[in-house]
């Protein structure tokens, strides 16, 4: 399901390889993703629209309003999900921050480099794993 305004549609629907995107996968679910309240509905709305766009991904972007017990507020532990659909799609360019954490716009900023890193290395070894097991 495509969101208001979103350019996913176009970029899916144009076919040119030199239209690209840039997923922010927080931008299509609005103030309520950031809740411990979010429907699952939305939640889904967000990271299957965050993999149909990483095929086409050039770039990608997360906003990050802190991290709570390890896992990124909003995220939680979907971001392991977020990160494998981009790598399945074959996206292996950086992730930017931006910052939206209330007060010190630095102060999450450590931590969730932290998170990323682990669930980027969590996907990591899944994949070589199941490698390993598909050539045994």
């Amino acid at each position: 399901m495509e969101f208001p305004g979103s350019v996913q549609g176009p970029v899916l629907e144009c076919g040119s390889r030199r239209l690209t995107a840039c997923p922010d996968p927080s931008n299509w679910a609005g103030r309520e993703f950031w809740t411990a309240e979010c429907p699952a509905d939305v939640r889904e709305k967000v990271f299957s629209g965050a993999a149909k766009l990483a095929p086409k991904a050039t770039q990608s972007h997360l906003k990050i309003k802190g991290v709570v017990d390890g896992r990124l507020v909003g995220f939680g532990d979907d971001l392991v999900r977020l990160i494998r659909s981009y790598r399945e799609a074959g996206y292996e360019g950086g992730i930017a921050f931006e910052s939206i954490a209330e007060g010190d716009l630095l102060a999450p900023m450590v931590k969730a480099r932290e998170v990323v890193e682990a669930a980027i290395a969590s996907v990591i070894a899944r994949t070589s794993a199941d490698t390993r097991t598909t050539a045994d």
